[in-house]
C-alpha cells in the first residue's frame, strides 16, 4: 500500500537535481539514470512543450529552493491530468516526490496541486491539495509524493499536475523541482 505525503523527510532518500538535463532541454520523453551503478532509470513523460528550466528571480520566480535550481516546467492544460509531468521507473522505488509550484502573474497564486501514483500491483493513489505559489524563492512550495508502507510493494510511476482555483489568478506553467526518491 502507498501513502501520499507532503513532507520530504518522510522519504529519507536520495536527491536527483536533474543534472543530466540542460536548461532548455525538451522533457517530452526522456530517459535518465537516477542512481549511477544501480541501473535505476526513470523516464520523464510530459507535454511536447515541457522543458528543463531554472528558477529565476524575474522570468520564473517560484517559491522553490534557490535561484538557478533546475526544474521541470510544463504548460498548463485545461482539465485534470492534461498537462501532467509523469515519471516512470524501470525498477520500483519505496518513496518519491518533489515540490510543485506555478508560474504566472500575481502573488500569491492559489492553485490545485495534484499527485497520482501507481504501485507494483497496478493500484492507483490520487490526492489533490489547494495551495499557493509566490514570487519569493524560499523553499515553501508544497511537497507532493508517496511512500510505500510495505517493502514488498513499490512505486512504479508518479504524476504531477496543477490547475487554477476558480476565481484566482491564472497561470501559464507549473513546475516540479529536485526529486527525492528512495530505492527499494
Amino acid at each position: 500500500m502507498l501513502k501520499i505525503i507532503t513532507k520530504p523527510n518522510l522519504i529519507n532518500g536520495d536527491l536527483y537535481k536533474w543534472d543530466d538535463l540542460e536548461t532548455g532541454d525538451n522533457i517530452h520523453n526522456v530517459d535518465l539514470n537516477l542512481h549511477p551503478g544501480s541501473n535505476l532509470m526513470m523516464t520523464v513523460l510530459a507535454d511536447t512543450k515541457a522543458k528543463c528550466s531554472e528558477v529565476h528571480k524575474v522570468r520564473l520566480p517560484i517559491n522553490f529552493d534557490k535561484v538557478g535550481e533546475k526544474i521541470l516546467v510544463s504548460p498548463r492544460k485545461d482539465g485534470c491530468w492534461k498537462g501532467v509531468i509523469a515519471l516512470e521507473f524501470n525498477q520500483p522505488v519505496l518513496g518519491v516526490g518533489a515540490r510543485i509550484g506555478v508560474a504566472g502573474l500575481g502573488t500569491p497564486r492559489p492553485f490545485r496541486a495534484m499527485v497520482r501514483t501507481y504501485d507494483t500491483e497496478g493500484k492507483e493513489y490520487e490526492e489533490t491539495y489547494i495551495t499557493s505559489s509566490t514570487n519569493k524563492i524560499d523553499n515553501t512550495a508544497l511537497f507532493l509524493g508517496a511512500v510505500s508502507t510495505d517493502n514488498a510493494i513499490g512505486i512504479t510511476r508518479i504524476e504531477f499536475d496543477a490547475e487554477p482555483v476558480i476565481g484566482s489568478n491564472v497561470f501559464a506553467k507549473f513546475a516540479i523541482n529536485t526529486l527525492v526518491y528512495k530505492r527499494l
